[in-house]
Formats: structure tokens, sequence, C-alpha cells
């Protein structure tokens, strides 16, 4: 069974990249920051990565600390894209909205999202301003990996 899994810039920066063919251990949970972030892009349903092959990072080794090491998933890392995608300062569906007020929170923007095929995870991942607005536009990277486990 194929498994979509989402590395973020954060934990990207903690865990040692997965190369295509290698066999990972890896902590996940569904959708661990907001049910709602992916629903946008093609990876809606797709796992995000908790802990994994620590870097010497206090941090990387925290993690399997707290997720536990008897959870973990074993599998093959079977494909690689790299995902840009765009996010706003956007009214969240959560607040009611009038004409002159409303809360706003940061929301990826559908359609935005941009895939490539990596034969290698890059070196790191990008998140970087769109504008000079203070809470504009931003693009940000995500590794994607289908991790193949057992059935």
């Amino acid at each position: 069974m194929i498994t979509p899994v989402v590395i973020d810039g954060l934990r990207f920066r903690w865990f040692v990249p997965p190369e295509l063919g290698e066999t990972v251990r890896w902590g996940l949970s569904w959708n661990v920051d907001n049910p709602r972030r992916w629903a946008v892009a093609e990876v809606a349903g797709a796992l995000h990565l908790l802990a994994g092959t620590p870097r010497d990072d206090p941090n990387a080794r925290q993690a399997w600390i707290d997720f536990g090491a008897d959870a973990a998933t074993t599998g093959v890392v079977r494909r690689l894209r790299l995902m840009s995608m765009e996010s706003d300062m956007l009214p969240d569906p959560k607040f009611p909205h009038g004409p002159n007020w409303g809360w706003a929170t940061r929301q990826f923007v559908p359609g935005s999202e941009r895939f490539y095929e990596l034969a290698r995870a890059p070196r790191a991942l990008r998140s970087y301003q769109l504008t000079d607005r203070e809470y504009g536009p931003r693009r940000e990277d995500f590794l994607l990996v289908d991790l193949e486990t057992a059935a």
C-alpha cells in the first residue's frame, strides 16, 4: 500500500531526508497541524512526518521520545516530489464575517500548488515572502514522499 507523507521545512531540518528505494522507520500522524490545512491540495489525506532519522538536533531526539518508538511505521520510499504552495491571510470560515470586520488566518491558496518530480531530496526546503506586505502572501516548499508500507 502506498502511503503519502508530507514533510515540512521544520521536520526537514530535524530529520535526515529520505532517498528513493530507502527503507525508513518514521513516526507518522494524521494532519497533525490542522485537519483543513491540506484540503486545497492533491495531498489531502496525507500523513505528516513527526519523527524520522534524527540529525544532530535535540528537537529531533525529543520527537521520538514524544511520539513513542513502538508506534512507528516502516516502509520503502517509492517516490519523491517537491510541492510549492502559496499561503496568505484569508478569512477564516470558522468565524463570522461582516462587511467591515472578520478574522483572518494564514491559509493555503487553492490552485497555487506546483509539483516537481525529484530523483533525490533537495538540500533545503524554501519559504519566502512574495510581496513587501508584512503579513502578505508567501510560498512554502514541502517534500512529498510515497511510502510503500505492508498492507
